[in-house]
């Protein structure tokens, strides 16, 4: 009888513990168009939803509430209230709202309509405001058109919807994204003109999750990149009299057949290396050379697989499926190869996309070149989580491009030891 009340009480807090704990998730809705659906992005983990998701980390759950063709004009020719993802924003009860409309309203057929955009915009935050949550609302600038398509402009964006919309944030008091002036001038990352791309979608994602936290966007947002998602062009292999590299672009999948390999589907905008074993394939590296940076970087690894990210083609971050590991030593995820094992272990599962933000110091020489200072890493965050800090590199480590420390070197990314793949590569200046 004590043990089938005991088990009825536990039962009861079990219950009664499962809001308090969902409660410490905040949950963030994306509204939106196409831009905000991901069209033209085959990848469904390269949208910005799904890039911000991975920018806030674990303590929030951000769901993709985008309508292709939507408008926000209730008689539009699409309106998103008529969508079943607004229903979806509604019932998820969200505490933060991002609004990313009035692209598909620069359509003539429904700009003709423009005395209402301002009204139905009040109309939408108003609703939202009423749900149990409470939501914070962030309403952003369209991002740009060079110049459009299928009737939208960028003139009228620009021109007539931008300033409406700032009329509507200072109204009804919600902060604005500007998402306009982050993707001015980059016209090469809207293959269509009006579709931001992958890079597109991560610089969205990376402002936005600045406007949300209040914190700075991840350092290498907006920095040179090195990898242009199309080709390998400007990348090298080591050389080898036998062994062939098996880099090539795609998208990556774990093997349905073996978790311990990849496969490699068309249309995706990585660089993959597709080794059967160690030794099967050869690094690979950057035809751009680094100083001083902010290296950021997306990889994934198959269960159990090995890769290295060596910073000027000499100093190597450890790239290692550590997933649920308690004890970490200098070869694990996130380790200075040989010489510091990273503060925890911030690995995620096998197969899915991992984060990293190397910030580096390059070595100093003086005029006849002798070394007067070591290279160093000023910290290492690998998914959020700050794994490395102020670390000395007293010298490079082994295998690296030529085992020569210098001011300036390439990027490689260790292809020799198992299947890896990498994506949104970019370097920016260390302040």
């Amino acid at each position: 009888m004590f043990r089938r009340t005991f088990l009825s009480v536990a039962l009861v807090l079990a219950i009664l513990a499962g809001p308090l704990m969902a409660a410490d998730i905040v949950r963030v809705a994306c509204i939106g168009d196409s831009i905000t659906a991901g069209a033209g992005i085959r990848d469904r983990n390269m949208h910005y939803p799904a890039q911000l998701g991975r920018l806030l980390g674990e303590g929030y759950k951000v769901i993709n509430c985008g309508n292709s063709g939507s408008t926000l004009l209730k008689k539009g020719d699409k309106p998103f209230w008529k969508q079943r993802q607004w229903k979806a924003a509604l019932d998820f009860n969200p505490n933060i709202v991002v609004i990313e409309l009035g692209t598909n309203d620069s359509k003539p057929q429904n700009w003709k309509l423009k005395d209402q955009f301002a009204a139905d915009y009040k109309d939408m935050i108003a609703q939202l405001q009423k749900l149990p949550a409470k939501p914070k609302i962030f309403i952003c600038k369209p991002v740009p058109a060079f110049p459009g398509r299928w009737g939208i402009t960028d003139k009228v964006i620009s021109e007539e919807v931008i300033p409406i919309t700032l009329q509507v944030a200072k109204e009804t008091n919600c902060p604005v994204i500007d998402l306009y002036k982050a993707l001015t001038g980059k016209k090469e990352m809207f293959p269509d003109t009006v579709h931001p791309n992958a890079a597109g979608a991560g610089v969205m994602a990376a402002v936005i999750a600045q406007a949300i936290t209040g914190k700075g966007a991840p350092a290498a947002a907006g920095g040179d990149s090195f990898f242009n998602g199309k080709d390998l062009k400007d990348w090298t292999a080591k050389k080898s009299r036998n062994t062939p590299s098996l880099w090539s672009v795609g998208m990556p999948k774990i093997d349905p057949k073996d978790p311990k390999r990849l496969i490699v589907v068309p249309g995706g905008d990585a660089m993959i290396n597709t080794p059967a074993g160690h030794g099967k394939s050869l690094d690979f590296y950057s035809g751009k050379k680094h100083g001083d940076g902010i290296i950021a970087l997306e990889v994934m690894v198959p269960k159990g697989s090995n890769s290295g990210i060596y910073v000027q083609g000499e100093y190597e971050i450890q790239v290692l499926d550590s997933y649920g590991r308690k004890k970490l030593g200098g070869g694990d995820m996130g380790a200075v190869y040989g010489a510091a094992p990273p503060k925890l272990n911030a690995c995620r599962k096998p197969g899915e996309w991992q984060t990293y933000e190397i910030h580096f110091k390059a070595p100093r020489f003086d005029a006849k070149g002798k070394k007067t200072a070591n290279a160093r890493l000023e910290k290492v965050i690998l998914n959020g989580k700050l794994i490395q800090e102020n670390i000395e590199l007293k010298g490079p480590t082994p295998g690296g491009v030529d085992g020569k420390e210098k001011a300036q070197g390439p990027l490689m990314f260790q292809g020799n030891h198992g299947p890896v793949a990498y994506r949104n590569i970019r370097i920016k200046p260390l302040k």
